[in-house]
């Protein structure tokens, strides 16, 4: 049985997820994709102020990527908590979870 070097895992992810993510996403960096529906995947959500402290991105950098998954319909906003003036929540989808599940597979 031959082993498989580091290149030979990387290419095989690396095709898997181009064939997988939409296109959209493909070009996006799967740990900060990964991340992103890992903390969106909460009852309530999770507000930009938050993700943008956890993945270390810039606020515009998490707005665009926002809006790509809510085009997607890989996130969906949701009502945030009464009396909370953060912007909008967002909680990953079903269909997110499935197509990411996929990915690990």
């Amino acid at each position: 049985m031959m082993m498989m070097t580091l290149s030979g895992i990387h290419c095989r992810m690396s095709s898997t997820w181009r064939s997988v993510i939409p296109m959209p996403l493909a070009a996006e960096d799967p740990q900060i994709l990964t991340r992103f529906l890992c903390l969106a995947d909460i009852k309530g959500g999770v507000c930009h102020r938050d993700l943008k402290n956890e993945l270390g991105l810039l606020q515009s950098r998490v707005s665009k990527l926002t809006d790509r998954l809510l085009e997607l319909k890989w996130v969906r906003v949701v009502p945030k908590p009464a009396g909370d003036r953060r912007m909008r929540f967002v909680q990953t989808t079903p269909e997110a979870v499935r197509v990411m599940r996929s990915v690990e597979a």
